[in-house]
Protein backbone atom coordinates (compact mmCIF):
# COMPACT_ATOMS: atom_id res chain seq x y z
CA UNK A 1 0.00 0.00 0.00
CA UNK A 2 2.91 2.16 0.72
CA UNK A 3 4.19 2.10 -3.03
CA UNK A 4 0.85 2.66 -4.02
CA UNK A 5 0.31 5.91 -2.03
CA UNK A 6 3.84 7.19 -3.37
CA UNK A 7 2.93 6.24 -6.96
CA UNK A 8 -0.26 8.36 -6.57
CA UNK A 9 1.22 10.88 -5.05
CA UNK A 10 1.27 13.51 -7.86
CA UNK A 11 -1.82 12.98 -8.93
CA UNK A 12 -3.46 13.62 -5.93
CA UNK A 13 -1.76 16.56 -5.38
CA UNK A 14 -2.76 17.64 -9.26
CA UNK A 15 -6.33 16.87 -8.11
CA UNK A 16 -6.33 18.99 -5.31
CA UNK A 17 -4.72 21.76 -6.32
CA UNK A 18 -7.24 21.61 -9.87
CA UNK A 19 -10.18 21.92 -7.58
CA UNK A 20 -9.01 24.68 -5.28
CA UNK A 21 -8.62 26.42 -8.22
CA UNK A 22 -12.33 26.62 -9.02
CA UNK A 23 -14.28 29.54 -8.21
CA UNK A 24 -17.48 29.16 -5.82
CA UNK A 25 -19.44 29.96 -8.99
CA UNK A 26 -18.47 26.73 -10.27
CA UNK A 27 -19.37 24.95 -7.19
CA UNK A 28 -22.48 26.01 -6.77
CA UNK A 29 -22.99 25.08 -10.66
CA UNK A 30 -21.93 21.59 -10.12
CA UNK A 31 -23.71 21.35 -6.81
CA UNK A 32 -27.04 22.17 -9.01
CA UNK A 33 -26.58 19.88 -11.59
CA UNK A 34 -26.18 16.77 -8.98
CA UNK A 35 -29.20 17.93 -7.30
CA UNK A 36 -30.78 17.76 -10.73
CA UNK A 37 -29.75 14.35 -10.99
CA UNK A 38 -30.55 13.05 -7.98
CA UNK A 39 -34.12 14.60 -8.50
CA UNK A 40 -34.22 13.30 -12.30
Amino acid sequence: MKSGYKQMAQTNLDLAEETMACSEADWESYEVKLLEGESG
